[in-house]
């Protein structure tokens, strides 16, 4: 590890280096939209309905509390096991973040109570520790990594829930509990070797093949920054504890561009990344910053699928890998899990506010609406752990707390995050979700109004105390074909979108002035990494997905984390890439239907035409479908005839 000098000198500095920052959730709030129709959803129901005292139910017993009756057995699953006390830990974050989010007390009033009870815990195990299993578990992974569970991984979502129940519902005992959880942990580091650390958070699977600490060094460095904030005079040692758990092993190669992802588990690897990127935000320390860069570019463009998740079995593969691998890398029904993803837009939207850009954003969009989205069933509310991409699978909506209902908890109370960023009078419009945006700082309100992705119209209606001169920057996704056109009042602003930059708008912006974004949306085709042959099609930003039918599905779609998986691939039509212009020219979108097209495809059988109707993946649940598609050339569909 580094000096210990070296922290210290960063936190002297400990000038934070955003270049924007985000607006706290409670400035912003969803307009209809398939967004806001998933919050309500989860607000009334998946988050909604969950009971405090089943959350605890697993905390009271460890602490040796009395278990009300109200308090069930729990909700069992990874909850009672594996992820001990992890659920009640992503319930603060999301009861936290949707009470900010949508305004609804009842979420404030549950989140109260859980922290009160939760300081009972505490103060019953004494010492400041809190966890919803004993603290021999620890003295297990310390002694025995290789032989240890996730210990910390249960922790970091204990203290992150603590951390957002303080900043969004203003509850000041959790930042005293999670103050006391920091100290605790302190403690027991400071008595290991340099060399027992290493072994304990040596996570690249050759040294400790089941240890995973998630995000602890982002939520100590939020702990510090929350604790400064408050007037602790002392707050830096929570900051020294985050500095612990980066771990030169894995940073110095990405420091170096090194690309050895391949073997990973991914999401044990990204938290660590967004805690070097909140780390470097923090201090200033360069080397963490460029790791966290390298790794994002690495994964976005060289081990993502085309709807921006990632992830063969939860583990990254060789890079370029996507359709063609071989063994472990094939296309299966465990692609995409889902807490990756959440976790790489935590990441990028640490990056974005270092330095915004365009690049970021569009991988943002792509991966919230072509993954993220697709992941909650919008009739149910019901969460997926993968996202199966292999063509002809469908969708296994999970029945237990695992690691992927933690995060999808969170998930609609998060939609808004990345929509508006601001530094000064500048403001960064990076998503284009129906949203009003409270910008009192400015003394300006903005309301963003829009059908996209059916329509490509994004309108920004003004309302301001005063005058006032601001920038305000849009993103022009990197999509666009042809011109996209800018309107003020009614008026063409003299202005050049480029695809893939802000375009910035500078002007004293009057109460009453409308902003028109116009972008041309059309279908494209994006081919594969590692084959050509093998493409998908997207309509603007959004993927589109074949409907394939119920046909050889369960009764039932409801089952574990990797129920998807019982069931064999099935036959997916082929595209003729003979055909005169290409593939794109079999898609056609349906007249009047908004974001609803067909496709002219073989049967994979006998190569006879079929039509496939297609859809954006997020619209497609509770059935087979595709979003690869494999080109036929004319001696191939010849060759095959009849076979």
């Amino acid at each position: 590890m580094r000096p210990v000098l070296l922290w210290l000198l960063a936190t002297a500095a400990c000038a934070q280096t955003t270049s924007v920052e985000s607006f706290p959730p409670s400035r912003v709030r969803l307009l209809d939209g398939p967004f806001r129709r998933i919050q309500e959803l989860h607000r009334t129901g998946l988050v909604g309905k969950l009971e405090p005292d089943r959350l605890l139910f697993p905390f009271r017993r460890n602490a040796g509390l009395p278990l009300p009756a109200a308090g069930g057995a729990g909700y069992g699953g990874w909850d009672n096991g594996f992820l001990t006390g992890h659920f009640a830990g992503h319930y603060l974050s999301a009861a936290s973040r949707m009470y900010a989010a949508t305004g609804d007390a009842a979420f404030r009033t549950k989140v109260d109570y859980m922290v009160g009870v939760l300081a009972e815990c505490q103060n019953k195990l004494g010492g400041g520790y809190l966890s919803a299993f004993p603290a021999g578990r620890f003295d297990k992974l310390e002694a025995t990594p290789k032989d240890a569970g996730v210990e910390y991984y249960t922790i970091h979502k204990i203290l992150a829930g603590l951390i957002d129940a303080h900043r969004y519902c203003d509850n000041r005992q959790a930042l005293g509990v999670a103050a006391k959880m920091s100290d605790y942990f302190a403690a027991r580091m400071a008595r290991l070797t340099p060399d027992r650390i290493e072994a304990m958070f040596r996570t690249d699977y050759t040294a400790n093949p089941h240890n995973e600490f998630g995000g602890m060094g982002e939520v100590l460095a939020d702990l510090y920054l929350l604790a400064r904030s408050a007037g602790d005079p002392d707050a830096s040692r929570h900051l020294k504890l985050a500095s612990s758990f980066n771990r030169d092993w894995f940073l110095d190669p990405l420091v170096a561009r090194q690309d050895r992802l391949n073997g990973m588990h991914a999401n044990t690897h990204i938290p660590q990344v967004a805690s070097f990127a909140r780390f470097a935000q923090l201090t200033g320390d360069e080397r963490a910053g460029a790791a966290a860069e390298f790794f994002w570019k690495a994964v976005t463009a060289q081990h993502s699928f085309a709807n921006g998740s990632h992830g063969f079995e939860e583990k990254f593969r060789a890079a370029g890998t996507e359709v063609a691998g071989a063994g472990d890398a094939v296309l299966s029904p465990l692609t995409g899990e889902s807490c990756g993803t959440y976790n790489m837009l935590r990441l990028s939207r640490l990056l974005f506010e270092r330095a915004p850009s365009a690049v970021i954003g569009d991988y943002y969009e792509n991966a919230l609406y072509n993954h993220i989205l697709t992941t909650i069933a919008p009739d149910t509310g019901k969460v997926v752990y993968f996202t199966p991409l292999r063509p002809g699978d469908f969708r296994t909506y999970i029945d237990q707390p695992y690691c992927c209902l933690g995060t999808g908890l969170e998930n609609a109370a998060r939609f808004a995050d990345a929509i508006y960023f601001h530094r000064g009078r500048s403001l960064w419009v990076n998503l284009f979700i129906p949203a009003t945006l409270d910008w009192r700082e400015q003394g300006m309100k903005l309301r963003l109004e829009t059908r996209y992705p059916e329509s490509g119209i994004i309108r920004l209606a003004i309302d301001a105390v005063k005058p006032i001169d601001a920038e305000i920057h849009l993103r022009i996704p990197a999509w666009v074909q042809g011109r996209a056109t800018v309107r003020i009042n009614g008026r063409p602003a003299q202005v050049r979108p480029v695809p893939g930059e802000f375009l910035t708008i500078s002007r004293t912006w009057n109460s009453g002035d409308v902003l028109e974004l116009t972008l041309p949306l059309a279908l494209r085709l994006r081919a594969s990494m590692d084959d050509p042959e093998t493409v998908s099609f997207f309509y603007g930003p959004v993927l589109l997905a074949g409907r394939l039918g119920r046909e050889g599905m369960p009764a039932s779609e409801i089952g574990d984390n990797a129920n998807g998986g019982k069931h064999p691939a099935w036959p997916v039509p082929v595209l003729d890439g003979a055909a005169p212009g290409k593939a794109i020219s079999a898609v056609r979108p349906k007249a009047n239907v908004p974001l609803a097209f067909s496709a002219r495809m073989l049967n994979p059988k006998d190569h006879t035409p079929v039509i496939v109707e297609m859809n954006p993946l997020y619209q497609v649940h509770h059935e087979r479908y595709a979003v690869y598609w494999k080109t036929l050339n004319r001696q191939q569909i010849v060759g095959g005839k009849g076979r």
